[in-house]
């Protein structure tokens, strides 16, 4: 019994692969419902059950696996809960010892019942079956790292297909049932959303700090600001005073050219009379010593 291989439904197959696909940043799982039958433990349908979860660990809902029996019971069917599957996001499929610790407990209970680990990160990337990552466990006796790997596949006989779909079918019709999921699943999402929401809250000492971190950025920013008004102020006005230094540079420029061209002129008439009457003296010292010269010959 307990080498028994698995066949799994591509229903409930497909219900893992959705919900391990849509949650790669926590872990989750939930109970696998099947039968088990003479050759092999056949899974009809998956539920999702997650208590409280986090990236590295997963606790099912206890109260779900009572209701999933209750349910059965109710029907009057032959299957049973086969065992429990969860995923490790980005982590590869292995047993770890809590796994290993429960999936002893089932096997106690039902010999041939199995755990199944899925890691659905990187199909969740790329959207190819080949890479999601699915792997079947059972323990094989009290040493805490033994257990092994079995061999399972998904079933594509069609007329074991058509039996487990109306069968799923015929219970999907329940009323009850399809409210009683509906609400399970919603209150999941808002445990986690009041998790996420509890974390990223800060403590009164963190406000405080924060607020006080916040109030030195906005004080420096509003310096920055003002010293760079400052600095526009001033490179303004600079360049007002230089056009107005300019400005009188050209005027004094203007004047100094005038001046110099008026001094120019009366240096130039100064020139002519100076001249004029320095040919005069030397002429009339030339008729002095003229006279003289002409006395002493006579």
């Amino acid at each position: 019994m307990a080498r028994k291989e698995v066949e799994i439904t591509p229903l409930a197959f497909a219900k893992i692969i959705d919900w391990v696909s849509s949650n790669t940043e926590r872990e989750v799982g939930g109970y696998m419902i099947g039968k088990v039958m003479k050759d092999s433990v056949v899974i009809t349908d998956a539920t999702f059950a997650v208590a409280e979860s986090n990236p590295a660990y997963v606790a099912l809902d206890n109260m779900a696996q009572f209701r999933i029996i209750e349910e059965i019971e109710k029907r009057g069917t032959d299957e049973t809960i086969i065992g429990f599957w969860h995923s490790h996001p980005g982590l590869g499929c292995f047993m770890s010892g809590t796994d290993i610790a429960t999936q002893r407990i089932y096997q106690s209970l039902l010999p041939a019942s199995v755990a199944m680990v899925n890691d659905g990160n990187a199909f969740a990337r790329s959207r190819s079956l080949a890479d999601f990552e699915a792997h079947f466990y059972r323990v094989n006796g009290k040493e805490q790292q033994d257990y092994h790997e079995v061999s399972f596949n998904v079933i594509t006989d069609p007329n074991k297909l058509l039996n487990n779909l109306v069968s799923h079918v015929q219970a999907q019709e329940n009323p009850e049932k399809i409210a009683e999921k509906t609400a399970t699943k919603m209150a999941f999402e808002l445990r986690n959303t009041l998790r996420q929401l509890s974390e990223s809250l800060l403590t009164e000492e963190q406000f405080t700090k924060e607020h006080l971190k916040l109030k030195k950025a906005i004080d420096s920013a509003c310096s920055d600001i003002e010293s760079i008004d400052k600095q526009l102020i001033s490179k303004d006005f600079f360049s007002d005073q230089i056009k107005k230094t300019e400005k009188t540079t050209k005027e004094l420029q203007k004047s100094l050219n005038v001046e110099i061209t008026k001094q120019r002129d009366q240096l130039t008439q100064l020139t002519k009379v100076v001249f004029g009457s320095t040919l005069l003296a030397i002429l009339s010292l030339i008729a002095v010593i003229t006279l003289l010269i002409l006395t002493l010959l006579s």
